[in-house]
């Protein structure tokens, strides 16, 4: 496994107390499958849209701040992968499909009653106290 430099921040000043102590959030996040929970997680904090956040490289993440509890599941994610190659990926090795993420928002919706979008998961990052 290759050694990448991430920028790693303990506690971003975008995470509120509001958010970071919010237990639907975090209700929401958790019946999320791990790596559609990182996928998320990587919205929030980057304010990218999920079609960015599925085109990221491993290498391209190592240009981005992200708390060190995500980087060490970016690090699990990408374990024993070259740095070219795409950070999310599905079973078969292939980009994860825009669909599918979104499906896995309406399931966690329906599952937990927290009904939060790719777009909400921008704006709340948006959130300063």
């Amino acid at each position: 496994m290759q050694t990448l430099n991430y920028l790693c921040d303990p506690d971003p000043p975008k995470l509120t107390k509001k958010i970071k102590n919010d237990p639907f959030f975090k209700t929401f996040l958790s019946s999320l499958s791990f790596r559609d929970r990182c996928i998320a997680r990587v919205i929030y904090y980057s304010n990218l849209t999920l079609s960015e956040v599925l085109r990221l490289t491993i290498k391209d993440i190592s240009n981005i701040k992200f708390p060190e509890t995500l980087m060490l599941d970016i690090i699990l994610i990408s374990e024993n992968r070259n740095e070219s190659e795409l950070l999310f990926i599905n079973k078969k090795g292939k980009k994860v499909n825009y669909v599918h993420f979104c499906q896995a928002l309406k399931r966690a919706t329906v599952n937990t009653g927290v009904n939060l979008s790719t777009l909400d998961l921008r704006e709340l990052s948006e959130i300063t106290i």
